[in-house]
């Protein structure tokens, strides 16, 4: 039976996008969608962006609609969520940092991240009577910032101060139904940093096609090889 997966998302689905182009045919049995927009997209709207409706994720703004239609190839920018196993949310706030979680305590932690999930722009895009139609919701915040010039070292497990902010954030989804993802281990350094290979040559999200690459500094946005090690590890374990 063909699984079928919706990622909606801001920028950074860019990088599972071109990731997933790259290695789909040894995935047949596994059909990917992709809805995404910049993240001012979604902000430009004054309420929750995203509405559930007779079983469809509706989009509330002509731009998004027209962002998702874009990138997904669906006229109407919609999500029909009779035909979707799993949705993953993906690049939506907060971002996993090992430096808050070095620096601040447990109690202050929690509030951030709590603040974050209900008033950023993940709960402008959730809304929760979507689990009533799938199977499964994941989420995978935007990838630890890039270290572009420190330690090119690969970790050989999850940093204590990244598992410490991960174990917060995924208690929090666990109350409201959703799993976290976290990004391939082999792809951070000892600190809990991107490796710089995985951020160079990343590019934007352009719903209209024409290809363009992030600034050269950009430590934020991942590339085609670090989304095809996303979907590797995600098909693997879920």
């Amino acid at each position: 039976m063909k699984q079928s997966i919706v990622v909606i998302g801001n920028s950074h689905v860019a990088a599972l996008k071109n990731g997933w182009d790259s290695i789909s045919a040894a995935f047949p049995e596994t059909d990917i969608r992709f809805f995404a927009a910049r993240s001012s997209v979604y902000k430009k709207s004054s309420k929750m962006a995203l509405r559930e409706q007779n079983k469809k994720v509706i989009p509330q703004t002509k731009e998004l609609i027209d962002s998702f239609a874009a990138t997904s190839g669906e006229p109407s920018g919609q999500i029909d969520l009779e035909s979707t196993n799993c949705i993953i949310y993906c690049g939506f706030t907060p971002r996993i940092r090992s430096d808050l979680a070095r620096s601040y305590s447990a109690s202050v932690l929690k509030l951030m991240v709590n603040h974050s999930l209900r008033r950023g722009l993940f709960g402008l895009s959730h809304d929760q009577n979507i689990s009533k139609y799938v199977d499964k919701i994941l989420f995978l915040p935007p990838p630890a910032f890039a270290e572009l010039d420190g330690d090119q070292t690969p970790a050989t497990d999850y940093p204590l101060e990244f598992t410490r902010y991960k174990t917060v954030l995924s208690n929090h989804l666990s109350e409201i139904g959703i799993d976290l993802l976290t990004q391939p281990k082999e792809t951070l350094n000892r600190d809990g940093k991107t490796l710089a290979k995985f951020s160079v040559g990343s590019v934007k999200l352009t719903p209209n096609g024409k290809e363009k690459l992030h600034e050269e500094r950009d430590i934020s946005h991942m590339n085609k090889s670090f989304g095809e090690r996303v979907w590797r590890q995600l098909l693997s374990e879920h």
